[in-house]
């Protein structure tokens, strides 16, 4: 299991990790425990997709990252000028980009999007994306943990 301790301000704040260890990525911690987090993902998945590559995994992760809370402040701004087409493109990124780590909660919520910016609902997306902007901030944190136990190994 992953041991660290991380201090973080924000999802796009930095990330500063200390005393860490790992190798291999355990079960618990490629998915998460169950009733300790609203989000799960599957690490072990995805570098199995990745043909065993942990630094290709590792480049993954940085990008999903990088990139979401970017998709979600996108997904703010073309919903506050009524852009839908817009709003359901970068829903539609975010669930594309996430899924490399087969994090379906957010999968199932970009997609919830998706529908609602087709039909022009901006009223219930704006009452999603506060439950999507806190997973996607939950999940930036613990896979920057991730990311630490990466370089430490």
């Amino acid at each position: 299991m992953f041991r660290s301790s991380s201090n973080r301000g924000d999802a796009m704040g930095a990330v500063r990790c200390v005393n860490r260890t790992v190798l291999p990525i355990s079960r618990e911690d490629a998915r998460g425990v169950k009733g300790m987090s609203s989000v799960e993902f599957d690490l072990n998945r995805a570098l199995n997709r990745l043909g065993g590559d942990r630094e290709l995994l590792e480049r993954v992760i940085r990008f999903v990252c990088d990139d979401s809370p970017q998709f979600l402040g996108q997904i703010d701004g073309f919903l506050d000028a009524g852009q839908f087409d817009e709003v359901e493109r970068m829903a539609h990124s975010l669930r594309g980009l996430v899924s490399n780590v087969d994090c379906l909660s957010i999968e199932r919520e970009s997609r919830q999007i998706e529908t609602l910016a087709r039909e022009h609902d901006r009223l219930a997306i704006a009452k999603a994306l506060p439950g999507l902007q806190k997973l996607v901030t939950e999940l930036v944190e613990r896979l920057g943990l991730v990311l630490c136990d990466f370089q430490a190994a």
